[in-house]
């Protein structure tokens, strides 16, 4: 499972909750979710929702009101950090990026390969010119002699 596609689509289901809840009653207060709905609307296991909030609640992109307020709520809610991060495609990012370094160390392996090859090529390369060159001297010892048997 991808954790930074999973946190990037709870950020999404929470931002959408807090948007749908000012458009619906037009208020500003805090709109919380519990784990149970995270699970249940995103489809992920307990144990991976619990991950990913924790892993939220550490960055401060979403805060844990514990205590029953005014109105019977309490959960989970997005901070205005939570929002950028969302809006940012932080998670997302961090997914590209780790790609885009893993594949620029696929590639300086390669060329480094590449590279002791052609080193190596070049190394022998002289002894096969050497070699070449003993045996068309021998050669022409060779024609050499029976030229002057002849």
């Amino acid at each position: 499972m991808n954790y930074n596609n999973a946190k990037h689509k709870v950020l999404k289901l929470f931002v959408k909750v807090k948007l749908d809840y000012i458009e619906e009653y037009h208020l500003t207060r805090e709109f919380y979710l519990t784990i149970d709905e995270v699970v249940k609307k995103e489809k992920l296991s307990y144990d991976v929702a619990k991950l990913i909030l924790a892993s939220l609640l550490a960055n401060e992109e979403i805060k844990f009101n514990n205590s029953i307020d005014e109105d019977g709520y309490s959960g989970y809610a997005i901070t205005n950090k939570g929002v950028f991060a969302y809006e940012d495609k932080k998670y997302l990012r961090i997914r590209i990026e780790r790609s885009r370094s893993s594949w620029s160390f696929i590639i300086s392996i390669v060329s480094f390969l590449i590279s002791l090859v052609a080193i190596l090529l070049t190394i022998c390369e002289p002894e096969k010119e050497e070699q070449a060159n003993i045996n068309r001297n021998e050669v022409q010892k060779g024609l050499l002699i029976r030229s002057q048997n002849n």
